[in-house]
């Protein structure tokens, strides 16, 4: 079994935060997210030798996620086992309208989400969520820029469409609004 140095070995603890983060995005279980994380770092100490050193250790650790829950959604699908659910949310506001219209929305997000390609929901997630470049989500994916963005692009259009809302186009996004999703015609401002 190779040994890793002590800088890999930090960045390999190290990259423990944005595993479960990233995880939890995936699974949208906190107790599946553990789950998975630690079958990450499992799988990563048994298979350590297949490292090659040549890249960032972080970036493995995310492509083994990415293949365990590749498999794990997989075999969800096969099996058409229930998929986990979000915690309730809780907003402090005395609105009961927009409360309830607020939630509904975010039960048709987390519907379009859930039934995108495990490819574009990763993609998607590596960028809104975790707020990656395109290029750093890409690195971390193990993608060509070119592929991510048009996996973004069309988990974007998906969600989009199923929560009524219009998607910025490409031109009109700047750096900081990379990530960003438009109401139209909604918010107080």
């Amino acid at each position: 079994m190779q040994r890793l140095g002590r800088e890999a070995w930090q960045k390999f603890v190290a990259a423990g935060p944005d595993l479960r983060r990233f995880a939890l995005a995936l699974t949208r279980d906190e107790g599946e997210a553990d789950d998975l994380v630690q079958a990450t770092y499992e799988r990563a100490l048994a298979r350590l030798d297949q490292w090659r050193g040549d890249g960032e250790i972080a970036a493995w650790l995310f492509a083994i996620m990415q293949s365990i829950q590749r498999n794990e959604w997989r075999r969800r699908q096969r099996d058409n086992a229930a998929r986990a659910t979000l915690g309730a949310l809780s907003i402090a506001t005395v609105d009961g309208e927009r409360v309830a219209a607020g939630q509904m929305t975010l039960s048709r997000v987390r519907r379009a989400i859930d039934t995108l390609p495990i490819e574009q929901r990763q993609a998607l997630l590596a960028v809104v969520l975790d707020g990656l470049s395109y290029q750093a989500a890409a690195d971390r994916l193990g993608l060509p820029l070119g592929t991510l963005t048009s996996r973004v692009a069309r988990a974007r259009q998906t969600v989009a469409a199923a929560a009524s809302w219009s998607v910025e186009p490409e031109e009109a996004r700047t750096p900081q609004k990379a990530g960003a999703i438009v109401v139209e015609g909604g918010g107080d401002d």
